[in-house]
Formats: structure tokens, C-alpha cells, sequence
């Protein structure tokens, strides 16, 4: 039974890959809180279009909070999140009604990773202006902090259905991060096609999309692959990605260069010896022993300890094919140097067949040891001893 990459070894290379760019889950607050940045701006923006202005002239009264609103939001605009929290406080409590207030409020949370709170703040902007996308983009952002995927999700189709002029690359790979975590896979697609149509030049889209459609969508997933290798030809997981929809086509000896590409991460091993042990099976029945033995060698090291007897058990049966031919060059040569090569081939192929009991069959592999190795032996043993000792 050959081992072809199975469809969970593939879904894990699809994670791997839409992983591959995404920044990791923090406990803490953000070091990078650029899309609240962005959201909160953006959405200071839209509030400011959508109240109404203050009057103005001698007899206005003043508003109480904008001046607390205007200091807070100049913290923000240091970063300085903790000092901004009193003011920003006392804005929402003269005038709880306004939106803004409790956006920017939302912000300095968020910055501080007092997520709970943050979450609540966001809320209660969306509620005061339901028609702003940028206080679901920022609830959404806390949401995904907090690594509930489906209420970020569902804030972020929410704010794009507001208004989908907001999608950029910041929210794309937000979006995206989401998507991947909460495996929210169809959708994932779908926002890896918008993202490849709108930024063709960013890799990363179409990575993930390549990925995701391994096993549905070849035509299309094998499109984006080429579409990455173009854009980023030196990535490890592209070239495993790309390896293995090359196996699928049947195109040996280019998957096996990328799978050995890829190998050079020992992170990628376990979508690498898949492909060695593969191709080195289909070698085998071309009857390429050389080659077969040494794409088994290699792929074996990439291989878990319970996957070595696949390896070794076509291993021996390709040495076994190899060492009557090696045998008779050395004879006929009487060359001492290669006699040993030949007898250290005897001994390894003793050991891998060994090994390979373990998923072959017993019965043909005593009677190859029993008649074949031991004849090979014998031959072997009368010729190094005509051979001067080292």
C-alpha cells in the first residue's frame, strides 16, 4: 500500500499555508492595533458626517464633553491609551448618546487589552449609529482577540454589507485570519478570490487559495500556485503546496524537486516524505532502481519513525534489483573497493527488509533473505577474500 498524501495531511498543509502570513494569537493587547487605528479614524469620519453639528454664536451653550472627546482622541493619536481613558470616560458620561464617544473609548480598550470592556464600548457605538461600518470592524477585531470566530465573522459581514467600499488589504488579511481560524472554509475562498482579483501582485491570496482548493478545484488551485511560485518562487509551504499538486498530475521528477525544497523546513517534512516515498514507488515500477533507492533513502529521513518501514521495505526491494548487477561489475573487475560497496549493500538490504516485514509480506521477504541474500552472500564473501585486508 503506497502512502499518498491523505486528505487530512492535505487540509493540514491548507492551514499551514493560510497560516503562513497571519500574525499569532495574543493573549496580551496588540503591539500592531493598526486596524483598530484604522477603524477608529475611519469611523470618526462617519460619525462626524452623520451628527449633528453643535450650534454655534454667542448664545450656544458649550458642550460639556467634546473638550474631555478632544483630549482623549489627542492620547490616541500618541498612542498613549492609558492616559486617554479618563477623558474619553468623561466625554461618554456627559454625553452618553454620542456614538463617537464610545468608539474612541472602544480604542483605548482595545489598546490596553481590556477586551471585555472594549467589546462593550463597540457595541454601544453600533447601537447609537447602526449605519457605521467601522464600529462592527472594530467589534469584529475584538472578537477575533478574544478567539470567538463566529462573532468576528459576523461583525465583519456585517460591516462589509454596510458599505464595501472599506475592503483593503489590512481588512482583507483580518478578514482572512478570522476565516482560517474559525475554519470557516467556503468562506475563506470566497475571500481569497476577492483578495486575488483586487491585489493580484500580493502572494499571500493566493496562497490560501491555492491551498484550500488541493482537493476541489485543481485547474483553479493549480492557477494559483503558479500564480505564487511567480510572485514568491523562494516560500517553502508554496513549494510543498506545489509539489503536491504536481504528484496529482503525474509530474514525478519536478514534485519531488519542490517536495526536497520544501524539506529544507523541518516543518514541511510531514508534506514532504509523502511525495519521496510516491515517486520513489513509481521508479520502482518503471524498473529505475538507482533512482528509486535514492529517492527512498532521502525521503525516508523526512519520515515519522512509523512510517520507515514503507520506506525501507521498497528500499530492500530495490536494492534486491540492484545488487546482482553491482556484484557482477565488481566480480568482473575484481575490484576490492566496490566489492565492499557491494557487501555493505548486502548488509542494508538485510536491514531493510527486516524493517519491512512490518507492512509486507513476511513469506516473500524470508524466502528473498533465505535464497537470494544468502547466495549473494556466499559469492560476495569468496570474492573479498581473495582481496588483500585493509
Amino acid at each position: 500500500m503506497i502512502a499518498t498524501p491523505s486528505r487530512l495531511a492535505l487540509a493540514g498543509l491548507a492551514l499551514l499555508a493560510c497560516a503562513a502570513r497571519v500574525r499569532p494569537a495574543r493573549a496580551q493587547a496588540p503591539q500592531d492595533s493598526s486596524l483598530f487605528e484604522i477603524a477608529a479614524m475611519r469611523a470618526r469620519l462617519v460619525a462626524g458626517r452623520a451628527e449633528r453639528p453643535a450650534p454655534q454664536g454667542r448664545g450656544a451653550r458649550p458642550d460639556p464633553a467634546l473638550a474631555h472627546y478632544l483630549d482623549g482622541v489627542a492620547q490616541l493619536g500618541r498612542r498613549q491609551f492609558d492616559s486617554a481613558l479618563a477623558p474619553l470616560r468623561a466625554a461618554v458620561a456627559a454625553s452618553g448618546g454620542t456614538a463617537r464617544y464610545h468608539g474612541d473609548l472602544g480604542y483605548a480598550l482595545a489598546g490596553l487589552g481590556r477586551w471585555d470592556d472594549a467589546a462593550a464600548e463597540y457595541d454601544s457605538a453600533a447601537q447609537l449609529q447602526g449605519t457605521n461600518p467601522w464600529y462592527f470592524v472594530g467589534l469584529a477585531a475584538v472578537r477575533a482577540e478574544q478567539g470567538q470566530w463566529p462573532q468576528a465573522k459576523a461583525g465583519y459581514e456585517r460591516a462589509v454589507a454596510l458599505d464595501s467600499s472599506i475592503i483593503d488589504r489590512r481588512l482583507v488579511a483580518a478578514v482572512s485570519d478570522c476565516l482560517n481560524r474559525g475554519a470557516f472554509v467556503p468562506d475563506l475562498i470566497a475571500w481569497s478570490r476577492v483578495a486575488t482579483v483586487r491585489y493580484p501582485d500580493d502572494p499571500a491570496p493566493w496562497l490560501r487559495l491555492a491551498s484550500l482548493l488541493r482537493t476541489t478545484d485543481s485547474t483553479e488551485g493549480l492557477a494559483a500556485i503558479r500564480r505564487f511560485r511567480a510572485l514568491a518562487p523562494g516560500h517553502l509551504v508554496g513549494a510543498a503546496v506545489y509539489a503536491n499538486y504536481l504528484l496529482g498530475l503525474g509530474q514525478y521528477d519536478s514534485s519531488l524537486a519542490l517536495a526536497g525544497e520544501a524539506a529544507d523546513d523541518s516543518t514541511l517534512w510531514p508534506y514532504a516524505w509523502p511525495v519521496y516515498l510516491q515517486v520513489g514507488a513509481q521508479e520502482f515500477r518503471a524498473r529505475d532502481f538507482a533512482r528509486a533507492a535514492l529517492t527512498l533513502d532521502e525521503g525516508r529521513r523526512y519520515a515519522p519513525a512509523d512510517r520507515h518501514a514503507q520506506f525501507s521495505l521498497f528500499l530492500g526491494y530495490a536494492n534486491v534489483q540492484r545488487l546482482g548487477p553491482l556484484y557482477a561489475e565488481a566480480a568482473q573487475k575484481k575490484d576490492c573497493a566496490e566489492g565492499h560497496v557491494v557487501d555493505s549493500l548486502e548488509t542494508s538490504i538485510r536491514r531493510d527488509l527486516e524493517e519491512g516485514k512490518a507492512v509486507g509480506d513476511s513469506v516473500r521477504i524470508n524466502q528473498i533473505v533465505g535464497t537470494v541474500l544468502t547466495q549473494a552472500r556466499s559469492r560476495i564473501n569468496e570474492m573479498l577474500a581473495q582481496c588483500p585486508k585493509p
